[in-house]
């Protein structure tokens, strides 16, 4: 879809406005019949930008609560955690002879409960699902996800003050034209590849970061004849590891 529909349509609409030099709704003045074309990705872009800047409120209220000696979504110790937190459920070996395996997955010495041993028993058994501090933070904190549309809930003040920001930061760089538009694309196509450069870079001096990376690049052939595609327990337990 790439290389047939997005290239095409990207160097389309480069090409057509830089020979035209006007907007979506002037360029087609040439060929009148395809002057909706032009209102349409005016809407479009409308809606793209009203939704886009939601997210960019969001990446702006991730970036300003990261600065802090611990993340906010890096336990399960905060009011709003369940007790299906994924840290509350460590994954365990359950080998030892001194150890038990229970009937639904979870496993238990003298002292307690240890962890589980088999998370898909688990939640077959259990009708439970582990999940991340992250997620939680993300569904129960920052969203703070009501019980349906009938449900409006409560204006999220930082949110609101993210976006307010968003648009702000839009109206600036919209400011003087497309000329300073044109100077903006610099930092803003430049800062991305910045960023993940960074990232790469952290990520392969990671402890066992070689490992890893094989561990996403080699590829099993086998796991090609099973069609539902389960995650086996080793896999689960690697991934789960690693949040």
């Amino acid at each position: 879809m790439l290389f047939i529909v997005g290239i095409p349509l990207f160097y389309l609409e480069v090409s057509l406005g830089q020979f035209c030099s006007m907007g979506a709704a002037k360029c087609w003045d040439f060929a009148p019949i395809f002057k909706g074309v032009g209102y349409s990705m005016i809407a479009i872009s409308t809606l793209v930008t009203i939704y886009y800047n939601v997210i960019m409120a969001w990446s702006q209220f991730y970036f300003v609560v990261s600065f802090t000696d611990k993340l906010p979504w890096d336990s399960c110790d905060s009011s709003y955690n369940t007790d299906d937190c994924s840290l509350k459920w460590p994954l365990v070996e359950c080998t030892n002879s001194n150890m038990q395996q229970m009937s639904n997955g979870t496993c238990f010495d003298a002292s307690g409960f240890l962890g589980i041993y088999n998370t898909s028993l688990f939640e077959d058994v259990t009708g439970r699902k582990r999940v991340s501090p992250s997620e939680e933070y993300w569904t129960y904190n920052v969203l703070n996800l009501s019980s349906g549309l009938s449900d409006v809930g409560s204006l999220r003040w930082y949110l609101a003050t993210s976006l307010l920001a968003a648009w702000v930061i839009t109206f600036l760089c919209l400011l003087k034209g497309i000329k300073t538009t044109g100077k903006v694309v610099y930092f803003t196509v430049l800062f991305p590849y910045a960023v993940l450069l960074i990232l790469f870079v952290r990520g392969v001096t990671l402890d066992s970061a070689r490992k890893g990376i094989e561990f996403y690049i080699k590829p099993k052939f086998d796991k090609l004849k099973d069609a539902k595609g389960q995650p086996t327990l080793e896999a689960t337990r690697r991934i789960n590891l690693k949040d």
